[in-house]
């Protein structure tokens, strides 16, 4: 029974605990752009803003970002045809913009625990009509760790995959909702 507790100590330790997602909905959709399901090429494009820039392993994130978010996408909708090529033609787009970024992995929360700060994540989600370029939707999910959590405070990628789940749903249910 000890062993049972100390591996659920440590895999907490080394996973963290999950991230809360704060999620505020924009909609600028005046009713007359309709996104429907025949829409399902979805051009997905992730930017980071001139502030998040330089941030220590950006790159590598919006690559793990891409990666679940069409990883969720395509288990709830798996008929979307998801491509991330600006040069094919799609008929809707998702732009993910950065907007705050702060990295901090798994190893480094359990060896330093609070001391290195809280990993963070600002994310504005637009899903396009790729023909009119006019913003059917907004919204913005954030999330931070919180220095009270210590070591059981989420990391990056925890983080980076519960916001993917979040973009995700958020683009499914834009799609149903239409």
């Amino acid at each position: 029974m000890k062993n049972y507790l100390y591996i659920l100590l440590l895999s907490l330790f080394l996973t963290g605990c999950a991230a809360k997602i704060n999620k505020s909905l924009v909609d600028n959709n005046d009713g007359t752009t309709r996104i429907t399901s025949e829409s399902k090429i979805l051009l997905i494009q992730t930017l980071a803003s001139e502030r998040v820039k330089e941030s220590r392993n950006i790159s590598q994130s919006i690559s793990e970002l891409n990666d679940l978010v069409v990883r969720n996408i395509n288990q709830q909708k798996p008929q979307t045809v998801i491509i991330l090529d600006q040069s094919l033609e799609s008929n809707i787009g998702l732009n993910l913009s950065i907007e705050r970024f702060r990295y901090v992995s798994s190893i480094e929360r359990f060896m330093t625990g609070v001391i290195l700060g809280d990993a963070a994540i600002k994310i504005r989600a637009e899903i396009v009509d790729s023909e009119t370029g006019k913003i059917i939707n907004q919204s913005i999910f954030d999330t931070e760790s919180e220095t009270i959590q210590g070591v059981f405070g989420a990391t990056t990628p925890r983080q980076l995959e519960a916001i993917a789940e979040a973009i995700a749903d958020y683009y499914i249910t834009s799609v149903s909702s239409s």
